[in-house]
């Protein structure tokens, strides 16, 4: 499969719930050893059952409006707005409008039932050795819950949602050659989830981080670099850098684009993690409850490197 896939190539997925649920939702994605990532639209009158998975989540609302619910508490989320469900949350989601929904939602561990029900190609080279963390199924239909309290009740503005009006701009740590990228972003125990903004002529030089990162372009075109080889991204299509390798992007047009980026684990700076809700000095923003007591499974810095990627770039005809 390699590194990277065309949205053409993704298969998708579609399904009716049944057994309690109601609507329709549909879907593409991928996944890595350590985190998955997935496009899903889920249609008015979307109505899942509550459930749970050992795995964290975190979601990003591309277009239209859904509701999301944790426990007893409901989140009414619009596009831009980020959302995050612990692990073994139980939790479900809820259309409630007339129109449809589109999430990009990631997974850490990467979900089991993606990877197989879904049949969600794992973005490895060929003579790479996949060592995946792939989590439990999800458990539904075990629980007596209250659904109707949590559905009736107005939005709560918690430490689990942030709308996209408060996010803050994350003071970039990617050394670059030529401008710098908008990057407005979250995290969580085992994940960090950004929106990433390339302005045209964007040119990074080369880093890397101990963090896996799975990428879904949303808007224009980013040449990805890794180490050798160089991927044309375009709109749909995914990426994946594996941990410790060397890489670096380069907007050669004349537009911007736009991606999301999802990165296990998180990239912070040890010394100014924050374990409660709010953002670091950096601009990530964590999205903890005010009840929880969250432990980080691990955090990443970028690293500079010394590396000549110039070969590589000539040999795609970049100068």
């Amino acid at each position: 499969m390699g590194l990277h896939i065309s949205r053409n190539d993704v298969p998708g997925h579609s399904e009716t719930l049944n057994s309690g649920g109601l609507g329709a939702k549909s879907g593409m994605g991928v996944h890595g050893n350590e985190c998955s990532l997935s496009s899903v639209t889920r249609q008015p009158d979307y109505h899942t059952m509550p459930h749970r998975h050992d795995g964290e989540q975190v979601n990003y609302v591309l277009d239209g409006e859904i509701w999301f619910y944790v426990g007893n508490k409901a989140c009414r989320c619009r596009p831009g707005d980020f959302q995050r469900i612990p692990r073994n949350a139980i939790h479900w989601a809820w259309n409630r409008s007339d129109k449809p929904a589109t999430v990009i939602q990631t997974k850490s561990p990467p979900a089991a039932e993606d990877a197989h029900n879904w049949r969600a190609p794992g973005l490895f080279d060929d003579d790479e050795a996949p060592s995946l963390r792939i989590r439990a199924n999800e458990h539904e239909d075990i629980y007596e819950h209250d659904a109707e309290i949590a559905e009736e009740s107005e939005p709560l503005t918690n430490g689990l949602y942030v709308p996209a009006e408060k996010l803050p701009l994350v003071r970039s740590q990617h050394p670059t050659t030529s401008g710098e990228p908008e990057v407005r972003g979250v995290y969580g125990t085992e994940l960090g989830y950004a929106l990433v903004g390339w302005p045209a002529g964007y040119h990074s030089s080369p880093y890397l981080h101990d963090a896996e990162a799975l990428i879904h372009i949303l808007d224009g075109e980013i040449w990805i670099f890794v180490e050798d080889r160089g991927f044309r991204c375009q709109a749909g299509d995914f990426q994946r850098i594996p941990r410790n390798a060397i890489h670096w992007e380069w907007n050669v047009s004349d537009k911007p684009a736009r991606a999301i980026v999802e990165y296990s684990p998180p990239l912070l700076e040890m010394d100014t993690i924050s374990l409660k809700a709010g953002a670091t000095p950096e601009g990530w923003v964590a999205l903890f409850d005010d009840e929880e007591e969250p432990r980080l499974y691990g955090n990443a810095r970028i690293y500079g490197v010394t590396y000549d990627g110039s070969k590589t770039e000539a040999r795609y005809g970049l100068k």
